[in-house]
């Protein structure tokens, strides 16, 4: 058993030692069945489609911010006389 230190050098120590006991334990599988793989694979490939679509909406909507920060900052909109 590791001794119970409140050093944080011992802290990472404890952490990697708890961390091999949970990779070590046979009981445990990390890997799904290869079973739901064909269930997996559409829905991964949905969610990079999703993922692409996010990135180029934000570097859309960045665009648009700067657009309409350089207009403001010239004095383009102007407030009620």
């Amino acid at each position: 058993e590791i001794p119970n230190i409140e050093n944080s050098s011992t802290a990472i120590f404890q952490f990697e030692y708890y961390r091999r006991e949970f990779l070590n334990d046979n009981s445990l599988s990390l890997l799904p069945p290869l079973a739901l793989n064909p269930q997996f694979a559409p829905i991964s490939t949905i969610i990079e489609a999703l993922r692409t679509t996010q990135v180029a909406s934000g570097i859309a909507i960045e665009g648009l911010f700067e657009g309409l920060m350089q207009r403001a900052f010239r004095g383009e909109f102007a407030g009620p006389a």
